[in-house]
């Protein structure tokens, strides 16, 4: 959610990506397969079987459908954030939006990241990857790598969370994303 200003608003973390990450120390290795979320034009691997979850937000001054797609492995959450903002001004602007509620979320330092690419996306200079350091709500340590980009309206925000992911699952995890032709 964002304030009128487009100011992002603090998001609570989702339930799926909580409950995620208390049942991460307990989850088993990864079992990776591919998923293709239905409406995303998205394929990817994840390293466990999502759950999904869709809820209306305000994102970029415009109520979204968001879908969240979330499971934990290793001791780490991933999870991939998508939805048409509908109109091609507020795509830039929801990148920006989701990055900074990500970092919000864990109380990180907001970084501009790196330009990154995704095979099939809409250029766009807000597509970036990041890398965040902050304290889940109960003060333990975080980690969190996401990656932001967009193919026309669409926005897409990839995240590997946890106390200290694998550098192997999470560059797996966001460098398997494609956008379908």
């Amino acid at each position: 959610m964002v304030h009128a200003d487009n100011r992002p608003m603090r998001w609570v973390l989702p339930s799926v990506v909580l409950s995620a990450l208390a049942l991460a120390a307990c989850s088993p290795v990864e079992d990776w397969r591919e998923v293709r979320p239905p409406g995303s034009g998205l394929r990817l691997l994840f390293p466990c079987k999502p759950t999904s979850l869709t809820r209306s937000v305000v994102l970029a001054g415009a109520t979204v459908e968001l879908t969240l797609l979330a499971c934990a492995a290793g001791g780490s959450a991933y999870a991939l954030k998508h939805g048409d903002v509908v109109d091609p001004a507020r795509v830039s602007p929801a990148l920006r939006v989701l990055a900074a509620a990500s970092a919000l979320n864990i109380g990180a330092e907001a970084v501009a990241g790196e330009p990154h690419t995704v095979a099939g996306m809409t250029p766009n200079p807000d597509a970036r990857r990041r890398q965040l350091q902050g304290r889940l709500p109960d003060g333990r340590p975080v980690r969190e790598e996401h990656l932001t980009f967009a193919r026309g309206t669409r926005v897409y925000q990839l995240s590997v969370i946890g106390t200290s992911p694998s550098a192997a699952a999470t560059r797996e995890f966001l460098a398997s994303a494609l956008l379908q032709p």
